[in-house]
């Protein structure tokens, strides 16, 4: 890997570009830095797709701060994007640097601990308010036909809280993939 390399991207459509500086383990975020991949002891990506947007996120955690290295673009043609090719060639670039200063760094896939946490328990209300307007509805006695009215919105709300119940389970497994071998999904070389 070249020592010293530069990549510059707009993290979000009405954000100002930003700059990611990699020279072997150093990393610079901006003005940020420089930060020793050597050091860090987690790492993070996360991609959520919502709507017509895209969102990748890369999150490093050291032993005394944590940096996010993120963008939010269209999610059609995301990869197609100058900033979401720029953005996955930074990515790919600094977690071959991690995996270059720590051969055994894994990267956990999916949200962290305290995300999972809330998906989790808005999963609960989900399912707390879907059963309670059903139970509610019912002894209620009303009409067939509001009652029918009523089913589709409730199974939903039911469905979506167990979704994101069994989806963010919170001592659920993670699953975890190697630096390098991520880096070659998201950047190939």
């Amino acid at each position: 890997m070249p020592d010293a390399l530069t990549f510059r991207y707009r993290p979000a459509p009405l954000r100002p570009p930003r700059e990611l500086r990699l020279d072997g383990p150093r990393l610079w975020i901006g003005e940020d830095g420089p930060f020793d991949l050597s050091r860090v002891k987690d790492a993070v990506f996360v991609t959520h797709a919502f709507g017509d947007s895209r969102m990748e996120r890369l999150d490093l955690t050291w032993p005394d701060t944590h940096r996010a290295i993120g963008c939010n673009a269209g999610r059609k043609g995301f990869s197609d994007s100058a900033e979401g090719r720029e953005h996955r060639a930074a990515v790919g670039a600094v977690l071959r640097a991690l995996a270059a200063a720590r051969p055994d760094a894994q990267v956990t896939l999916g949200a962290a601990r305290g995300t999972r946490w809330a998906l989790f328990c808005i999963g609960i209300v989900s399912v707390l308010a879907g059963v309670g307007i059903g139970a509610g509805a019912l002894a209620s006695g009303v009409s067939g036909g509001r009652l029918a009215g009523v089913a589709m919105p409730v199974v939903l709300l039911t469905v979506l809280g167990v979704a994101l119940i069994a989806g963010n389970w919170p001592s659920g497994p993670r699953r975890q993939i190697a630096a390098e071998e991520l880096a070659d999904m998201i950047a190939p070389r």
